[in-house]
């Protein structure tokens, strides 16, 4: 038995969701694709967006590589340089690129597939601007339909 807002009932307690993998753990090139799996106990049309930060720390500033997958309507969004507004959308397997002056989010490139549990996402990620250089890591939070989630997860380091 489990208490829920107040009332007792019998069943499964919904669980957050977890990232279970990411490869590759590291790259090198300008360009990738990485494949990042996300796991909700619960099923995977319990899961609802995949958040994505290509930064050097799990801080969000003005300036960077960040956006979203969003399941249910199967699109990918990036947001502008200034965080204040989004681009998009963007299917997965579609024709088509999202851009700001960090980085590219190629249609083409991507895709995305669910069954069970489990939510894979394949984005192909182009590091381009004040991006093109250095080192940074690519972060993921995933989010469910009770709107808990992971927490920024370091899912892999990317140096050029």
């Amino acid at each position: 038995m489990y208490k829920r807002q107040g009332v007792w009932g019998t069943g499964s307690v919904a669980q957050a969701p977890t990232l279970v993998s990411a490869t590759p753990g590291g790259s090198t090139s300008a360009t990738q694709t990485f494949a990042l799996t996300g796991r909700d106990t619960n099923g995977f049309a319990d899961i609802q967006r995949f958040y994505f930060l290509v930064n050097g720390n799990a801080f969000i500033p003005a300036g960077s590589c960040h956006g979203f997958y969003d399941r249910a309507s199967n699109t990918i969004f990036l947001y502008n340089d200034a965080l204040s507004a989004v681009t998009g959308p963007l299917t997965p397997g579609a024709t088509g690129i999202l851009s700001n002056g960090q980085c590219a989010i190629n249609g083409a490139g991507s895709s995305a597939t669910a069954s069970g549990t489990d939510v894979v996402l394949n984005m192909r990620i182009t590091r381009h601007g004040s991006y093109a250089t250095g080192l940074r890591n690519l972060y993921v939070w995933i989010t469910d339909a009770a709107n808990t989630g992971t927490g920024w997860v370091p899912a892999s380091s990317w140096t050029l």
